[in-house]
């Protein structure tokens, strides 16, 4: 991971919802090495509540979560 920024808006603004930005970079130690991206957001006490599944996701990219839920903490 060369760089990971999250940024969450816990009022309902003009949406609707509660939502949680995510913007992240992901490079190889060795330039020659493969890297495989999957982006996920569950629920950090319940794992299989998930918001966000992407298993093929870009080495680098920009997601929004939507729907969170107050006082709760994500993974």
């Amino acid at each position: 991971m060369s760089s990971l920024k999250t940024d969450s808006d816990p009022r309902v603004g003009e949406t609707g919802l509660a939502t949680i930005d995510v913007d992240y970079s992901v490079k190889p130690c060795d330039s020659k090495q493969v890297v495989t991206v999957e982006s996920r957001v569950t629920e950090y006490a319940d794992p299989s509540a998930v918001l966000w599944d992407d298993p093929a996701a870009p080495t680098s990219g920009r997601f929004t979560v939507a729907g969170v839920k107050l006082r709760t903490t994500y993974a």
